[in-house]
């Protein structure tokens, strides 16, 4: 039997679901979101290793390209299934495991609450939940992008007894905002790209069916609306970039700007450099869903143009808001079946949307291009409700 918190017993138990390998444990943004999150639980009263025990977890590197094709033509070997295209595939053993292995009191113990920082867990996480060895835990989505994609119903309740809560970002609401900053960067152009990477991932309560892409279709239909035609760039590799977009580079007049407007799936995530260097490699001027996507890397590789979305350190500390609110309750109602307690509670507390907004400018990009980014283009943008966009950086 797992051990649970009491009022003066054990340690809460927090996993830390990350969107990085463990060997990029220097990543600059996830490092401080993970002090941001720290300091604001902290400034509750409650302290690590005191009060609670924060766990990272990383995903898990996918097997190269040779070792898919070694399995998939060994008639021998048993089908290891979609879960071997997922870095999140072994999440159930990391999760039932991690804390066991950390030492707490030398026993299994699950974690009491589960944050996630990479969408593409979500789906796994709920799996896992749903069959767990003991009690669900309640899950807080800290950085969550399209989590309807993901198998939630709906943003406002989720439903479906996942003891579910958090911040997240659909990206329909940024839509409109990109596009804008894309055409004034741009010069009013006449076709923009659109580079996807399709999340080909299983329906956690539908087996055998995928989940639906919403962004792509929202983009490429808000594109046409504006007159604009759609230059369509789908990528399923790392190595498929360059190529495709020197391919999709030749579309445009020469000596006119190449917009590009990136979306937001998982996989464009996890190599978010790349991506970045490729478009500028291609000559594109990018509009980019995280501000990761604008840095470069330490190789000299160019960041992308600019990034508009939501501020993920303000994501973090509401997320951890909830975290204490629900570490609050815990302590207060304690007792048996206080998984189930504190997965319901948390299913009630209110899924929230992004309050801050950030533009992210890489000027170095900017001047490559030859592209004047002026900061007044921001009260132009159309005013989003219950949100304050910050100037460029």
């Amino acid at each position: 039997m797992a051990a649970q918190p009491t009022q003066n017993d054990e340690l809460w138990r927090i996993a830390f679901l990350v969107g990085v390998d463990e060997d990029d444990t220097n990543d600059p943004v996830m490092m401080a979101l993970r002090q941001q999150f720290v300091t604001v639980i902290e400034s509750s009263g409650k302290k690590e290793n005191t009060d609670y025990t924060l766990q990272t977890i990383f995903p898990k590197e996918l097997p190269d390209k040779s070792t898919q094709r070694e399995r998939q033509s060994d008639s021998d070997s048993e089908s290891t299934g979609e879960d071997d295209t997922n870095r999140w595939r072994n999440l159930p053993d990391q999760l039932t495991s991690f804390f066991f292995r950390s030492g707490v009191r030398g026993e299994e113990a699950l974690p009491h609450i589960i944050v996630v920082l990479d969408t593409s867990a979500i789906g796994f996480v709920w799996k896992w939940v749903k069959t767990p060895p003991e009690a669900p835990s309640p899950i807080v989505l800290a950085i969550s992008h399209n989590p309807t994609e993901h198998g939630l119903d709906k943003v406002e309740k989720p439903n479906k007894d996942r003891g579910t809560t958090g911040i997240v970002a659909p990206t329909l609401g940024m839509l409109e905002n990109r596009l804008m900053l894309l055409r004034l960067a741009t010069k009013e152009p006449t076709k923009i790209a659109v580079l996807h990477w399709p999340y080909d991932r299983e329906d956690p309560d539908k087996p055998g069916q995928k989940l639906a892409e919403a962004e792509y279709q929202q983009v490429t239909d808000a594109i046409k609306d504006f007159g604009w035609e759609v230059v369509h760039v789908q990528v399923t590799s790392e190595d498929e970039l360059c190529p495709k977009l020197a391919d999709a580079a030749k579309e445009f007049p020469e000596g006119t700007p190449k917009p590009l407007y990136v979306l937001s799936s998982p996989e464009m995530a996890y190599h978010s450099s790349k991506v970045a260097a490729a478009a500028y490699d291609a000559g594109f001027s990018g509009i980019f869903p995280y501000r990761k996507f604008t840095w470069g890397d330490d190789s000299g590789a160019k960041g992308g143009l600019m990034s508009y979305g939501d501020n993920p350190f303000a994501m973090i500390e509401r997320a951890a808001s909830y975290v204490v609110q629900i570490m609050d309750y815990g302590d207060s109602v304690g007792g048996d079946d206080l998984m189930k307690k504190l997965a319901v509670y948390a299913q009630e507390l209110p899924m929230q949307g992004p309050i801050e907004v950030e533009w992210i400018v890489n000027y170095d990009t900017a001047y490559d291009q030859h592209i004047l980014i002026d900061p007044n283009w921001l009260p132009s943008l159309p005013p989003k409700p219950h949100t304050k966009t910050l100037p460029p950086k």
